[in-house]
């Protein structure tokens, strides 16, 4: 699946991927780099 950054460095999780982690709106997540990829976990609650 891919996804494009806009402008402001933003890049927009697709539903599909959202719905499969019950990532909802105001949900933190946690961003970090590994083996030169971008991984980006739910928070959990």
């Amino acid at each position: 699946m891919k996804a494009t950054i806009d402008e402001l460095g933003r890049v927009l999780l697709p539903k599909a991927i959202r719905n499969q982690l019950g990532v909802k709106e105001k949900d933190e997540v946690k961003i970090i780099v590994y083996d030169n990829k971008i991984v980006i976990e739910k928070v959990k609650d």
